[in-house]
């Protein structure tokens, strides 16, 4: 039988259990930078999926500021699990959305994929996020409209692969995330963990070299949340692809290669 594209990623198996803001701006000086921080391009060569460097994030209303993150400069190593973990409200998402180029910070830079992605131009950004970024979002966000394979089919349709190969590989990936009996399903009919693993099979799509998770677990019980934390993991071992997971659940830090926590805006660990 000939070889899947998606040879890379054995079956998956279940595993076994075993806001505040802040109102001061940043002192002088209270950034520190680490040395394996790297400049443009080189990035991509010492394996770091992300580069950041002294981003801070500030929200006005009327007279007042608020600074929600305070000089972040962080590296993440390409096929690695990494955690981001910090208490609803500390900034998580908003880090998560600058490193994707969604958000554009206050200051500081992002070189994403070996590519700085801060001043380039939002057409620019939405093209590098469609064909090398994969995201999955608390709420799951499917079509309830349509079935599970077209929620998957249409994210490969998105990426420019269309007609047999795009059904061909919707089958394969929902295959390796064992759905294989839910294709026809509607989303409504779904548990928690089905759903997720239906959205981490659309985050798939196109093979993306980098995945964002913005507390995946959050809506699901601890079986689910290991399963799905477990298959992200599967993911950095056996493609190579790099996981970013926002959570503010500390059950999986054992699973990730290395944990950031976040803190009054600044990452302190």
């Amino acid at each position: 039988m000939k070889q899947s594209w998606l040879h890379w990623l054995p079956l998956w198996q279940p595993p076994s259990l075993g806001k505040s803001a802040i109102k001061t701006a940043p002192s002088a000086g209270s950034r520190t930078t680490p040395d394996t921080l790297v400049p443009m391009l080189t990035g991509v060569a010492s394996g770091a999926a992300i580069v950041a460097s002294g981003i801070t994030m500030q929200f006005q209303a009327g007279e007042e500021r608020f600074w929600i993150l305070q000089g972040i400069d962080l590296e993440i190593p390409c096929g690695s699990l990494q955690v981001l973990l910090g208490p609803s409200g500390v900034g998580k998402t908003t880090l998560l959305s600058i490193l994707a180029g969604i958000l554009t910070p206050t200051a500081g830079t992002v070189i994403l994929l070996g590519r700085s992605i801060t001043a380039l131009p939002e057409c620019q950004r939405s093209s590098l996020r469609l064909q090398q970024v994969g995201f999955v979002f608390q709420e799951f966000n499917l079509i309830s409209a349509l079935t599970v394979f077209e929620n998957v089919q249409l994210a490969l349709t998105m990426k420019g692969i269309h007609g047999s190969i795009a059904r061909q590989q919707a089958r394969e990936l929902l295959n390796q995330v064992n759905l294989s009996d839910k294709f026809d399903q509607l989303p409504r009919r779904l548990s928690g963990g089905e759903k997720q693993r239906v959205a981490i099979a659309r985050a798939l799509a196109g093979k993306p070299r980098l995945i964002f998770a913005d507390e995946p677990t959050s809506a699901l019980d601890s079986q689910n949340g290991y399963t799905v934390v477990s298959l992200f993991r599967q993911l950095t071992r056996n493609h190579g692809c790099t996981v970013l997971m926002a959570t503010h659940d500390q059950r999986f830090i054992p699973l990730a290669d290395r944990v950031l926590q976040l803190e009054d805006g600044r990452i302190v660990q």
